[in-house]
């Protein structure tokens, strides 16, 4: 039996944009290149307006393992806007090597 690893999940900060860069295109552009996501879905940085990106990685600063963007919404109902949050964007890592033993 192995020990369990610990995941954490923190704000993203600017030294994770490599790490989030590649979970993206492994979800969702694994035609694409790391350099091309970087280019074209954060010319700007991590910093996106409407939204919180979230990093989950092993330990307290292990690798990246999965991401999320956290959108700030409106919802309208009778005539009154309602702040809520919404969950976008889950990116999850490959698990290479893993066996799935019979039972």
């Amino acid at each position: 039996m192995t020990k369990s690893s610990k995941i954490t999940v923190r704000p993203v900060e600017d030294g994770d944009l490599i790490q989030v860069v590649n979970l993206d295109r492994l979800s969702f552009a694994p035609l694409s290149s790391n350099a091309e996501i970087k280019t074209d879905w954060y010319s700007n940085g991590l910093d996106l307006p409407g939204r919180k990106l979230f990093l989950a990685v092993e330990g307290e600063t292990g690798p990246g393992i999965g991401s999320y963007a956290q959108l700030d919404l409106g919802l309208f109902f009778e005539g009154q806007e309602f702040l809520t949050t919404g969950i976008a964007a889950v990116a999850v890592a490959p698990i290479v090597g893993v066996r799935v033993l019979p039972d």
